[in-house]
Order: C-alpha cells, then sequence, then structure tokens
C-alpha cells in the first residue's frame, strides 16, 4: 500500500492518483493515527519501483466483495512490512507490495463457515449494511453498529424456525392499510419494523435497515407474520414417525400400537454375530418389509383395528425400530456361540472356559485386524487384504427352467479385498482350467504378490477364513517361503474366528449377486465382463497361470516342528515368513501374548534324503515350478451329456458349440456320436 504526498503525485500523472496536501488515510488507518502505531502498516516505495511497476495494477478499484478500495490497507494487517513484498497474516501466502491485496484479506472473511448436518458446510451469515443515508426514518442516527450487532447476535441466538419466527414476530407490527378502494387488493396491511436499542426499547426503522440487521429476506418476514395468524404454528419438520404430521386420532394411535407390536414380534438376530457398524440387529430371515406386511394384515383381518398402509408400515420399520435390514453375510451363525445359547443354565459351566476363549479371539481379530489396516494406510510399502472364495457362478445360465435342471461348468471367483482402498481384484476361471484347493489358491497368490511388487509393495498381510484353500493351507503357506526366498518379501497370514467371519469384504458377494441377476451366460468367459460391470480389477486365470506347487511340499523337512511335535495345519491362527530369514516359518495356534511362536525350518539348500539313500531333495533355491497341467481338466460324462442336450435344443447359440464339443471327458467315458444333434431325451438324460 502506498501513499503519496502531492508532491509526488504529480510525477506520475499516468496514474490518475489522489491529490492531498498531506499523507492520505484509508478508513482504517484513520482509526489508528491517534495510536502512532500507522507507520507500519504503510510501504515506502521509491519512484524507481512505480516506475517498473503494472499500470493496471496501480489503478484504485472498487472491491466487489466488501466495498473497500485497493488503496485501502485491511485492519488485520499489524505486522511489519518489508518493501518489496508482505506476509498475509492468515495465511502462508507472500505478496508484493504493489499488488492488489484487499480482495484477498476479505477473502479470508468470506472464508469463515459454519457447519449444517444436512448440506455440509457454507459461508456463514454476516450482517449487512445499514440504510442509505437518502431513508426517510434516519435510522443510522436511531440505532448505532454495536446495537444494531446486539439484535444480530440475539437473532443468531435462537434455535430453530419456531424461535426465530418469534423473534421476527416481536418486532414486526402488521397494520391495517388505512383506505380501500372499490377493486379489491390482495394487500391487507403493512409491516412496520423495529429495533431493540440498548434500554430494550423498540425504535422504529425501515424495512432495509431491519432485513440488513437480521441477514434475512423478506420470504423470512412474510413466512413469519403467516405462522403469527395460523391456529397451529408449531414446526413439526422431521418428527413424523411414520404417519402424518397432525395429531393422531384413537383410531390412528391404535394403527400404530398394532405396527409396532407386529414389528416387534419378529424374532432378531443375536448382535454377537454381527459387525458393529449394525445400528440394529436385523431381523432373522429373509423377509421383505411387503411380505412383513401382508402378514400384518392377514393377522387385523378379525380385529377391529384399521389395518396401516404399506408406507406407513414402512415408515415405522425405518423411523422407529430404525432396523437394519440389509441382506449381507453379518446374517451368519456361529456354532459355537448358538450351541453354548441354547445349553440349560446347569451345563453352561463346563462350556464356559471354551466360550470365553471363542470370544476372546473374536474380539482379538477385529482389533488386529483394524491395526494391520492402519498401518498399510500409514506405509505405502505393506499391503493388507482379505482373502476369500466367493460363491460358484456357473455357465451356461438363464431364466428359463431347463437351465435349473441340466448340469452346468462351474466357475470360480477368488478375491483379495484391500482394506485401504476397499477394492477388490477378482481371479476368475472355470472348472476346466482349474480346482478350488490349495495348488489355485497358491497359484492365484504367486500372481498377485509378483504384480504387487512391482509396485513397491515387499511386506503382506492376509486375512482368511481357516478353509480357504479347503484342508490345503500348508501348500499355501510353503508358497510364502518360496515367494520370500525368490522375491525378497515378508508375509503374514492370520485367520478370523470360525463364525465370526464378517468383515467389510462382504459387500462383494451382494454386488456379484446384483451384476448376475437375470443374465444369460453362454460360456464362461462372458462372466469376466459381467463382474466388470462391479468390479474394475477382474483377471482371467489361464491355463499356465496354474502351477505345481505341490512340488513344495517335498521341501519341507516332514509334517513336524522343530520340537518334533506334529503340525494341526487346520488349527494355525497366524503364520509369518519374513524376507530376512526365508527358510523358517513361524506359526502359533492362540492370539494370547505369552505364546510363543513355534518354527518350521525349511530346506533353502538342496540335501541328500537319509532314508531314500542318494536321492536328492529339491530345494527353494533351485526349485521352479512347472504348469500344473498341459492340458484341461476332463468333466464328467453326465455334464457333458447335459451340456451337448442344451445345444442340440438351441438353448446355446451355435457360434459356442465347438466350445463345449471340445471339453475333456473323464477316462474311461468316450464323448458320444453325434451328440449336437442327438434329441432322444432317454437316451440323453
Amino acid at each position: 500500500f502506498i501513499i503519496f504526498t502531492t508532491e509526488e503525485s504529480n510525477k506520475f500523472p499516468t496514474l490518475n492518483l489522489p491529490k492531498v496536501n498531506s499523507l492520505s488515510f484509508c478508513s482504517f488507518c484513520k482509526k489508528m493515527e491517534n495510536s502512532g502505531d500507522f507507520e507500519e502498516i504503510f510501504v515506502d516505495c521509491s519512484v524507481n519501483e512505480i516506475e517498473e511497476s503494472d499500470e493496471d495494477d496501480q489503478e484504485v478499484t472498487q472491491d466487489p466483495i466488501d466495498g473497500l478500495t485497493d488503496t485501502e490497507c485491511p485492519e488485520s494487517r499489524r505486522e511489519d512490512i518489508s518493501g518489496k513484498s508482505f506476509q498475509c497474516s492468515h495465511c502462508p501466502m507472500a505478496f508484493p507490495a504493489h499488488r492488489k491485496l484487499t480482495k484477498h484479506m476479505a477473502f479470508h472473511e468470506i472464508k469463515k463457515k459454519r457447519s449444517n448436518s444436512k448440506t455440509g458446510c457454507f459461508p456463514s451469515r454476516l450482517m449487512g449494511e445499514t440504510c442509505e443515508s437518502s431513508c426517510r426514518n434516519k435510522c443510522w442516527e436511531k440505532i448505532s453498529e454495536e446495537e444494531r450487532r446486539k439484535n444480530y447476535e440475539a437473532f443468531k441466538e435462537c434455535e430453530g424456525a419456531q424461535e426465530e419466527w418469534a423473534f421476527i414476530n416481536s418486532l414486526c407490527e402488521l397494520v391495517p392499510i388505512k383506505s380501500v378502494q372499490v377493486r379489491g387488493r390482495k394487500r391487507q396491511g403493512s409491516v412496520k419494523y423495529y429495533l431493540m436499542n440498548g434500554q430494550e426499547d423498540l425504535i422504529k426503522v425501515c424495512a432495509k435497515m431491519f432485513l440488513q440487521t437480521l441477514s434475512i429476506s423478506h420470504q423470512r418476514v412474510k413466512t413469519a407474520m403467516q405462522k403469527r395468524t395460523e391456529t397451529n404454528a408449531t414446526d413439526k419438520r422431521g418428527k413424523i414417525n411414520g404417519f402424518c404430521s397432525r395429531f393422531l386420532t384413537d383410531e390412528e394411535k391404535a394403527t400404530k400400537q398394532s405396527v409396532i407390536h407386529h414389528i416387534g414380534s419378529f424374532p432378531r438376530i443375536n448382535p454377537d454375530f454381527l459387525p458393529r457398524n449394525f445400528s440394529q440387529p436385523p431381523l432373522e430371515g429373509s423377509l421383505s418389509v411387503a411380505q412383513m406386511h401382508r402378514m400384518y394384515e392377514m393377522s387385523l383381518v378379525d380385529s377391529e383395528v384399521r389395518p396401516a398402509t404399506l408406507r406407513q408400515y414402512r415408515d415405522c420399520y425405518n423411523l422407529i425400530f430404525n432396523i437394519n435390514g440389509k441382506s449381507c453375510l453379518g446374517e451368519k451363525t456361529c456354532t459355537e456361540c448358538f450351541t453354548y445359547e441354547i445349553l440349560p443354565p446347569s451345563e453352561r459351566q463346563v462350556k464356559l472356559e471354551t466360550y470365553r476363549e471363542h470370544f476372546f479371539h473374536k474380539g482379538t481379530t477385529e482389533v488386529l485386524l483394524r491395526e494391520d489396516t492402519v498401518t498399510a494406510d500409514a506405509k505405502r510399502n505393506v499391503f493388507a487384504g482379505i482373502l476369500t472364495f466367493q460363491p460358484l457362478l456357473f455357465a451356461p445360465t438363464s431364466t428359463e427352467e431347463i437351465f435349473h435342471l441340466k448340469q452346468k461348468l462351474a466357475v470360480f471367483t477368488f478375491t483379495v479385498f484391500d482394506l485401504v482402498s476397499q477394492e477388490a481384484s477378482c481371479y476368475m476361471w472355470d472348472e476346466t482350467l482349474g480346482r478350488r484347493g490349495g495348488n489355485d489358491v497358491a497359484s492365484v497368490l504367486i500372481k498377485f504378490v509378483r504384480e504387487r511388487k512391482l509396485r513397491g509393495q515387499d511386506e503382506f498381510l492376509f486375512w482368511s477364513d481357516t478353509t480357504f484353500a479347503r484342508d490345503e493351507n500348508h501348500i499355501v503357506f510353503v508358497i510364502y517361503s518360496w515367494l520370500s526366498k525368490h522375491l525378497g518379501v515378508s508375509i503374514t497370514h492370520r485367520f478370523l474366528e470360525r463364525g465370526h467371519t464378517s468383515t467389510n469384504a462382504d459387500y462383494i458377494r451382494v454386488a456379484m449377486e446384483k451384476v448376475k441377476k437375470d443374465r444369460r451366460i453362454h460360456i464362461p468367459a462372458q462372466w469376466n465382463l459381467i463382474i466388470q460391470d462391479a468390479f474394475k480389477n477382474v483377471y482371467e486365470m489361464n491355463l499356465e497361470d496354474f502351477l505345481d506347487c505341490r512340488l513344495l511340499e517335498d521341501a519341507l523337512l516332514g509334517r513336524k516342528d522343530d520340537e518334533g511335535v506334529e503340525i494341526r495345519w487346520n488349527d494355525v491362527r497366524q503364520v509369518t515368513v519374513s524376507h530376512n530369514s526365508p527358510g523358517i516359518l513361524m506359526y502359533r495356534y492362540t492370539f494370547h501374548d505369552e505364546e510363543t511362536y513355534k518354527t518350521l525350518r525349511v530346506a533353502t539348500e538342496a540335501r541328500e534324503d537319509t532314508a531314500a539313500g542318494m536321492e536328492r531333495k529339491p530345494s527353494m533355491r533351485t526349485l521352479l515350478l512347472p504348469p500344473a497341467r498341459r492340458t484341461l481338466w476332463p468333466i464328467s460324462r453326465e455334464k457333458y451329456k447335459d451340456l451337448m442336450f442344451l445345444c442340440a435344443a438351441n438353448y446355446i447359440p451355435n457360434i459356442h458349440h465347438d466350445f463345449y464339443k471340445n471339453l475333456e471327458v473323464e477316462e474311461n467315458h468316450l464323448k458320444p456320436k453325434n451328440a449336437l444333434v442327438d434329441t432322444d431325451d432317454e437316451e440323453i438324460v
């Protein structure tokens, strides 16, 4: 901000500077003139600096935001400013001294926010300016700025629309019109406006002064005046509770109570079986609200109570009970909890320790799962995910009844759910390429870890249920050692408690059920395109992607640990392999802190088997995994005959007949001749 005297301004006629006999002060500086510290605000700029500055930057412009000109300095600028630039007191931005600064400072005033539960954040309501000097009431002489501020603060303290209406009505008066013309007019009267002064007296003001002081529109006053004349002026917005907002009659109250009693009669699922994000436990079974309403109407056939409508029934279900009715995997039943719950009190004491151990691991897995999520979110080289198989898909499939009566090809979907990004990677294959055992899961994990290693992630935290590999978990564990040796990664695999495996990854099943509904699929490859509608990371497994991971079983030193104790693979709760020691497999059976890790050493170098003489065993360092199969997996003859029947009856388009015709059949079973044209039901079925 530059200040010129008359002598200095004459040197620059092109800048249109104001010519004054002494230093010119802005409205803020005048307040500080007597204090003697106004010299710290101004920037002493030499003539050379002004000649170098742009002509447009020196023009005096009116700021549309706060009415200040560019030669005025904001009151909040109290810091000592150098001759070259200054630092904003609200943010770390620095500006040259000759730039326009008032808009930037006014921007900080507009940025003040206040929160709202429905629409988020929006600029706070500011008190407007006073009326103009042409006002015939001369309001600016009657009401000072301090008194206007008190009126504004009192209006802001009102809680809810009803109190605001009452406040406005206390300051407004509706005066009937003095004369009525022959032709009728809609206006019934005039509104007089008042503001309170310091002595709590009402001072008559103009409409602009009143509206600007309270920072409201004329529509707010009009609404408040209507509420004054109406019989029922209570604001009932958001207080419906399933029925209309007016007062309920005795008949409507009886109807509402009948709905509440009927919904409350349905059994709920035990909250211990559900995730913690459920506000209310859902109802048992898979009844919809419409089905429940039909049962409700049947229960009131012989009753004098008038049944509620479906809309009223649904409102009570959602608003009063607030039941989370979503169908998800949170409704799984836990066998351990169920058997303990139905025991008589005399027998519960025997199972108490087992039940406590069960719930200890349930709570511990929830805590560890959250910790892994936080760790992966904080470190870019760490991946935390959940491994799970999704429900089987079938090809071909359609809504026709014949497809439900014939055997079809199974399509497997294995997902890796990222706990940080909440995204799923889906790996799909049909039964002619692979199965659902430990070898297939290990092959998928090899492909996944290699891809993530290229992204810079070298530590993996996996979670799954105990049966994710069909009782062949030991094949996956030895693959972890192989990956740690060849890729230099660390892997930790933990298992969720049985019966309490519901996680955020459960939405994958719901999304897949939604996209596959009423779909017509002819071959398994079409499922990949369908699933891409729900997930963007869909990978198709090929025959060469499935490796023979069972060869690594020979690399294990038997089925016993280093202490000579046989390993119970299906009871293991945690397995850890570090890149610093890939030949050591650490595991434990519980999550208790006092339990130490047990170790199993895996052969990393070629060794000689003492029982086989000179036979050499494979090692982690030299062993390469070949493909599991060179040809497709065969299918049963019965399934092949059903597929040929669908092709012969043209339920499958001709373009896909060759795919099913070239499928392999199990040994000792030959493909039937002319199967595509054979329509003899007795022979085929």
